[in-house]
């Protein structure tokens, strides 16, 4: 019922005045069509928001890169420089430099001061970027580890797919922020940063495809000015959309949600107005009607969740507040509810006591509290605390008023807090380290925990109320005192003291330590770490140091620190108070030494190896050179890393039995006894003034044992240095005792004869070493006969000089391995001749090779069906004079010469490339083979192999070396190994000219094989010739048992091919399928196989 005083709310509300109602629903409609449009212009501006944000992150990132690494290369200059320049330095680099090296400029180099750095390269598995300094005349030049740029792009934190990186000018990757480990060093010459359009601009943004994850991105790069280097930052263009979509959405949903919304409100407005004058003027009324302490109780019940309550005893119901039945779980707008109603919501386990309270409440004077907990409908749990007491209501009647208050969130807060604390006494107690907390006042112990207990040797019971001074020695009670009044808060952790046994155990004690409050006393928490041994060791490891000659070091890895023991100040004769770092340590190794002990050393530390040594000269403070004999051992962490480096220097000097040894092994072969090239230089030079100051003739006569391969290879090394032995005995023996028979080297050998009268005389000599060796020699438990080509001349009308002598007897040695072998041939001047002619031939081809006149031609295997397979590749010399020139006229001298893996290398770029031509012509099922050299045959070509398949995308699978069988027999376990490593690239082996060597069956099996290539002089007679007919077949019955597909090669008839078919081979290759031509040539004919129209390539060739 409304009070009188109060006006009808219908009566006070007026109708509502201002704009027209059609103005105002015009209006209404047309701010309904324009929110969607104010959405969209909000969206495109948030989107043009994001866009402007990553421009300009890129660039901040940008800017940040380039100034930590201008500084850094800004360091490497300055340490260049005083290399350059020869100043000393008193400490280590700030960036670690590898190979460090002076040199004078050359003249060409002059106005080039200033950092240079050129293309990196791959060191022992690590990436290095070559840096050098011109100054003054001399070029410092060094490597640098690209974890220096690593470091550098690795502290920035981007999107997930985002990165940092730096490019080196050749398209190689010098450092990048994710993922290091895979793409440091890949080369991405097909990156948009190297775009024509890209290319001459310092900096700009580009966007597309990442040629190293294929992620879609937008780039911004810089390119230094200074260094051939770009810094590139990408972002994942995806993630853009992705940050924009969100808040997009969200607009325009709001946005068309308020326009809906709008349009509803515009269309009920004119419907709505009555009613809505009518209800405003009730709530203005309801409103004025309430008094403020009304709502100021209300409101502070609400937030202390608390509600009231009234009871009269021994009635059936309670009256509560809204706040009090939201407690109880019911309903709040009830203001009157059964007691019963209240006590079945009593969780079972406290209904008993709550009813108890309820009966007590009625006669106890003082208030009644309990707490208890309530079970609300949904499930929760409520915990309740509940306080009434008698009172009195106005009319005079006997009742029961309190509160109720949810305690909930207190009660969760009080067992979170008994939980943690059972967590922390958990982990104190059963600590593996001794712990204890001490009154930082009464320095009493308060509590122990029981490793402390196990520790010190005393009970729980006698360490609990004991002082701490009672565990520590006399002599640092004051230090203890004034430890516990300073605060740990910023202080030194981990120092170490000195602490008592039970039994009077002196223990060293490294202690960490914190401040807490401990049952309101001021307490310090510790945790000790018993390093008594630890420094029982190190003491050890000192007096050992002290009491061994050698000079003793120990180097932190880590913390790149170097120690030495006393003895290395003596032995080496520096003083005592100098600090010598690992820099010092390797500038002070003799210069012809310090390059490979650097390397050695750091490959040690890097590998997995427990142990390092190295023979070098080091430098003693008077500036003499000693001879040390160093040996470290490694120690490395869980992760295998070197840590620490203990070891020792021996100085070897003064062993003079060791210098004796030295010095007849600098002058003679170890092997055979017999005077090496140096006493050999020495004593012809000696017979050569004797002869020009007596006008005598001597001669020198060159041997060289024929087929001494073979013996190594069938027999073993140990079979050969017998037969060198042997042969170096019956030299000697033939030989006068004025003459000199020396090892030059391998399987040869020189015999100087002082003096000798005429050219019978020579023969003579030649004829009994001749006859000697000749001699069958046991080996092993055989006979072996062993024959020598022979190369002799007299002086000095051969040549007035040792040099001189030398190579005209290796000239005419040469003659005679080329004559057939097993014979003596005298010098001629015609051999200079011909020697020249071999040099002029080497500058011819290394004009080639720059003219790029090595010219490709392909010929194509098939399968027994005549289906072309693969292609072989193979060279011509297209001379600007002769003509084009097949590789007998020139592979030789390029072998011998060593030019060879330089055009091995272009070989197989030029079969890459054209490998991707048969790709665009549907091809790409053809493998691509490419002869290898021995001379090729190394490590180098990993590189160039995997090199080649990565710059033309070639699978790795279709590429083929073909290798000689020759070539494998050389040194088997080493080609084994070689060939591992380009078979794990994915590449294949073949065997060229099989049959024609010596291949062992037992290293034939190990041999990581795919295909065994018939040589064509077993071809080239089969179905006549029944002993060739024999050797093939059982070829290709061992390949197929070892699983090896076998090629024929020299095809050139019918009745060839179709025997080769009957016996299964695999592929063959020869004229009559197909002659090597030029690729051009040669594609139509691969494409009309391919398209079914069977043609042999050879019928195209005329």
């Amino acid at each position: 019922m409304v009070p009188s005083r109060f006006p009808d709310p219908a009566v006070a509300s007026p109708a509502p005045r201002g704009l027209p109602r059609r103005w105002l629903l015009a209006l209404g409609w047309t701010l309904a069509a324009s929110l969607p449009l104010v959405g969209l212009w909000l969206a495109a501006g948030e989107y043009r928001h994001l866009v402007e944000q990553r421009t300009i992150r890129q660039r901040l990132v940008l800017d940040a890169v380039e100034r930590q690494l201008e500084d850094r290369l800004y360091l490497l200059d300055r340490q260049l420089s005083t290399v350059a320049g020869g100043r000393s330095r008193q400490a280590g680099w700030i960036i670690p430099m590898h190979g460090t090296s002076v040199v004078p400029a050359a003249p060409a180099a002059a106005g080039r001061d200033g950092l240079q750095a050129g293309a990196p390269v791959r060191r022992a598995g690590t990436w290095y970027l070559p840096a050098s300094r011109h100054e003054g005349g001399r070029v410092a030049r060094t490597l640098v580890d690209v974890d220096l740029f690593a470091d550098v792009v690795q502290r920035f934190r981007l999107g997930r797919h985002d990165f940092v990186s730096i490019v080196h000018d050749d398209g190689t990757l010098l450092a990048r922020s994710v993922d290091p480990a895979r793409h440091v060093g890949r080369r991405i010459p097909g990156s948009g940063l190297f775009a024509p359009a890209n290319r001459q601009r310092r900096e700009g943004t580009y966007a597309g495809s990442s040629v190293v994850d294929g992620i879609d991105r937008v780039y911004m790069f810089r390119r230094l000015g200074s260094m051939p280097m770009t810094l590139l930052v990408g972002t994942e263009r995806g993630s853009l959309w992705t940050a924009w979509a969100r808040p997009a959405g969200l607009i325009l949903g709001i946005v068309m949600a308020l326009a809906a919304a709008w349009g509803w409100l515009v269309h009920r407005f004119d419907r709505a107005q009555a009613a809505q004058s009518r209800l405003i003027g009730r709530i203005r009324l309801a409103l004025d009607a309430l008094s403020d302490s009304d709502e100021r109780l209300r409101q502070a019940h609400a937030l202390a969740r608390l509600g009231s309550y009234d009871w009269i005893p021994g009635a059936d119901t309670v009256t509560i507040s809204g706040q009090a039945a939201r407690i109880c779980g019911l309903d709040p707008e009830v203001s009157s509810v059964r007691l019963a109603d209240i006590i079945a919501r009593v969780h079972p386990e406290d209904r008993e006591r709550v009813q108890s309270a309820i009966a007590g409440s009625t006669e106890a004077d003082a208030p009644v509290e309990i707490q208890f907990r309530v079970l609300h409908g949904d499930g929760r749990l409520v915990h309740v605390f509940a306080r009434g007491a008698r009172a009195v209501d106005g009319q005079g009647r006997s009742l029961v008023r309190g509160v109720l208050q949810d305690v909930t969130e207190l009660v969760q807060a009080r067992e979170r807090a008994l939980r943690a604390e059972a967590d922390y006494r958990f982990l104190f107690e059963h600590n593996p380290l001794p712990m204890w907390v001490f009154d930082r006042e009464t320095l009493e112990i308060v509590a122990v925990n029981d490793a402390m207990v196990a520790r010190y040797g005393y009970s729980r019971s006698e360490l609990e109320g004991r002082s701490m001074l009672a565990i520590r020695p006399p002599d640092e009670f004051e230090a203890m005192r004034e430890a516990a009044r300073v605060s740990t808060r910023g202080a030194q952790q981990g120092r170490v003291w000195t602490h008592l046994h039970k039994d009077g155990r002196v223990m060293r004690m490294q202690v960490f330590s914190h401040d807490i409050d401990f049952d309101g006393r001021n307490a310090r928490l510790v945790a000790a770490q018993d390093v008594t041994e630890r420094e029982q060791a190190e003491q050890r490891f000192q007096l050992v140091a002290r009491a061994t000659s050698d000079a003793v070091y120990d180097y932190d890895v880590v913390a790149d620190r170097l120690w030495w023991s006393e003895s290395y100040y003596t032995r080496f004769g520096y003083a005592t108070d100098e600090d010598v770092e690992l820099v010092d340590w390797s500038m002070r190794i003799h210069p012809e030494d310090r390059e490979r002990v650097s390397a050695s050393l750091q490959a040690a530390l890097a590998g997995s190896e427990g142990e390092w040594q190295e023979q070098y000269r080091y430098q003693r403070g008077d500036g003499s050179f000693a001879s040390v004999l160093d040996r470290g051992f490694v120690l490395r962490d869980a992760t295998g890393r070197a840590i620490r480096l203990v070891g020792g220097m021996l100085d070897v000097s003064e062993r003079k039995n060791y210098e004796d040894e030295l010095a007849w092994r600098a002058t003679h072969d170890e092997l055979t006894g017999l005077p090496n090239r140096q006493l050999l230089q020495d004593r012809l030079q000696q017979a050569l003034a004797s002869a020009r100051r007596y006008g005598r003739e001597g001669a020198l006569i060159f041997i060289d044992l024929d087929d001494f391969k073979l013996v190594n290879d069938s027999l073993g090394h140990s079979a050969g240095d017998s037969v060198l032995r042997e042969v170096a005995a019956r030299l000697a023996g033939v030989a006068r005792g004025t003459d000199t028979v020396a090892r030059f080297g391998g399987d040869e050998f020189v015999v100087v004869l002082a003096e000798v009268v005429g050219e019978h005389d020579v023969q003579d000599v030649i004829a009994r070493l001749t006859a000697e060796l000749a001699r069958p020699m046991p080996v092993g438990d055989s006979q072996h006969t062993i024959t020598a080509s022979i190369g002799w001349c007299r002086f000095p009308d051969a040549g007035d000089d040792v040099e001189t002598l030398l190579k005209h007897g290796d000239l005419a040695m040469y003659q005679a391995k080329r004559q057939g072998r097993n014979r003596a041939v005298p010098f001629h001047r015609e051999f200079v001749d011909g020697m020249s002619r071999r040099l002029l031939l080497v500058g011819q081809l290394r004009q080639a090779i720059e003219r790029d006149e090595f010219v490709p031609v392909f010929q194509p295997l098939f399968d027994r069906d005549e289906r072309p397979v693969a292609l072989e590749t193979l060279l011509r010399w297209q001379h600007p004079e002769r003509g084009m020139l097949l590789p007998g006229e020139f592979i030789a001298v390029c072998e011998e010469s060593g030019l060879i893996v330089d055009v091995g290398r272009r070989v197989l770029h030029q079969a890459g490339r054209h490998y991707r031509r048969l790709v665009e012509a549907g091809l790409g099922h053809l493998r691509i083979a490419v002869n290898v050299s021995p001379a090729q045959f190394n490590d180098e070509l990993v590189w160039h192999v995997r090199e080649a398949i990565e710059e033309h995308a070639v699978p790795a699978e279709v590429l083929e070396l073909e290798i000689t069988e020759g070539l494998l027999m050389t040194d088997p376990e080493r080609a084994i190994e070689l060939m591992r490593q380009i078979t794990a690239l994915g590449v294949t082996f073949s065997v060229d000219d099989f049959g024609t060597g010596y291949s062992s069956l037992a290293y034939l099996k190990r041999f990581p094989i795919d295909r065994l290539k018939i040589d064509r002089s077993f071809v080239r007679d089969l179905g006549v010739d029944e002993d060739d007919a024999a050797i093939c077949n059982s070829i290709i019955g061992l390949a197929h048992a070892l699983d090896i597909r076998t090629v024929a090669e020299g095809v050139e008839t019918e009745l060839q091919l179709d025997w080769l078919r009957m016996r299964r081979i695999d592929e063959v290759q020869g004229y009559l399928l197909g002659r090597p031509m030029p690729f051009d040539e040669l594609l139509p004919l691969l494409q009309r196989h391919a398209s079914g129209v069977p043609r042999r390539p050879s019928d195209a060739v005329t």
